[in-house]
């Protein structure tokens, strides 16, 4: 906590959507893992560099499919997932 951890990684982000703007990508979608979901909402506000991001906050895989459909349409997304809600960590299948 308090180690500019966010901070490091909001830098990696924009170097990373300078070189892929550059690069002629028509969209980057970022997928940013956290704990839990309200860090991730905390911080992907953080970690958004641009105004013209989207920034669905799912809070399942399962939800990914319904937010597709709007994602093509916007050139930078954020997509959150955390790994209590998407990933059961002790089996090979997912939280329903």
């Amino acid at each position: 906590m308090g180690l500019g951890k966010t901070m490091v990684a909001k830098g990696v982000v924009a170097k990373t959507i300078e070189h892929l703007g550059a690069t002629g990508v028509p969209r980057i979608d970022v997928l940013y893992i956290c704990s839990n979901l309200d860090i991730a909402r905390q911080n992907i506000e953080r970690l958004n560099v641009t105004p013209e991001a989207k920034v669905p906050l799912a809070s399942r895989i399962t939800l990914l499919p319904k937010m597709v459909h709007d994602l093509k349409d916007w050139p930078l997304n954020f997509v959150t997932f955390t790994p209590g809600t998407s990933f059961n960590l002790r089996s090979s299948l997912g939280t329903v």
